[in-house]
């Protein structure tokens, strides 16, 4: 997995790129790719784009119009009309602190935000009941615990 963030004056890209190779009863590439911008704290823009082995299996894209954003999810357009200022690009930059939700760009709605401990959070997907965990050091995200429907992800800075 990489993730990367740059700030260039008030413009915020994220970039996360997850390749994943299972092997159960049979062997599963699984790749996750995202990109979003923000601008003074809002999120502008936000692509989610998953395979699994080599074929496209879904992409979501966000993308802010006037004072609301245009979810395009495999092709359906709906409209969400809150104002995006956290989402879960920036889990893996920014501690969550008195955030009590934040906007999926893989799922297109809000997740809630819980804080279990100083610096460790619990992230809850009220639609599917997956829970996630995450926990900062000085600020830094040093552990995620994150389920999906496969299989639960552990990762862990170095």
């Amino acid at each position: 997995m990489s993730v990367s963030k740059t700030t260039t004056n008030d413009v915020v890209e994220i970039k996360i790129v997850s390749d994943v190779k299972v092997k159960l009863f049979l062997s599963i590439d699984l790749k996750y790719r995202l990109n979003c911008t923000y601008k003074n704290g809002n999120l502008m823009y936000s692509s989610v784009t998953t395979f699994v082995n080599g074929s496209k299996h879904s992409s979501v894209i966000t993308e802010k119009k006037g004072q609301s954003y245009l979810v395009t999810e495999d092709g359906h357009v709906s409209k969400y009309l809150k104002v995006i200022n956290y989402s879960g690009g920036l889990l893996y930059f920014d501690e969550p602190n008195n955030q009590k939700t934040l906007y999926s760009e893989f799922n297109g709605y809000d997740k809630v935000i819980k804080s279990l401990a100083q610096s460790r959070y619990l992230v809850t997907d009220n639609n599917t009941g997956h829970k996630s965990t995450y926990e900062y050091k000085n600020g830094t995200l040093i552990l995620a615990t994150i389920e999906h429907t496969l299989m639960t992800f552990k990762m862990t800075k170095y």
